[in-house]
């Protein structure tokens, strides 16, 4: 029972979150339940209302994976406010580009920020230069997997 809490199937990062789940369920012989799908905003409230609804909807899930930084802050705090732990009583993966943000007993994956940056800086130069193309520009990156840390004895 594997959930996932993401942005909109119709945003720009929302959509290939989405297939990815939906792909790494089916390669692992898992049928896609919609119960456990709750889709929404990138935002820290946002994130624990949705992780909320899969609980309240009687869908609660035995893990999740959580599609952004602040979805993943929100999420683990209402996971919190339910006495539930991590990873005890659910696994949870999330997406972690801000290093202000940790959660040590949550594995992430980790954005290339400084690539994103080189990235981002050049595009706008060619752009700016008129040789930029006016297209959305998709770029494939590698993300970072970062473990949990546990505590001695967990």
């Amino acid at each position: 029972r594997i959930g996932l809490v993401s942005l909109r199937s119709g945003s720009l990062s929302g959509a290939p979150r989405y297939a990815g789940y939906s792909h790494a369920l089916g390669d692992a012989g898992i049928e896609l339940d919609p119960a456990l799908v709750a889709l929404g905003d990138g935002s820290e409230a946002g994130g624990a209302a949705l992780f909320e609804r899969l609980v309240d909807g009687g869908s609660r899930p035995s893990a999740v994976v959580i599609a952004t930084t602040l979805q993943t802050r929100g999420a683990l705090g209402a996971i919190r406010r339910r006495g539930l732990n991590v990873p005890g009583d659910l696994e949870v993966i999330g997406y972690r580009h801000d290093q202000s943000v940790l959660w040590p007993e949550v594995p992430t994956y980790r954005y290339p920020g400084e690539v994103l940056g080189e990235i981002g800086a050049r595009m706008l130069l060619e752009r700016l230069s008129g040789n930029g193309s006016p297209e959305v520009v998709t770029e494939h990156l590698t993300l970072e997997f970062v473990p949990a840390t546990r505590p001695a004895g967990a």
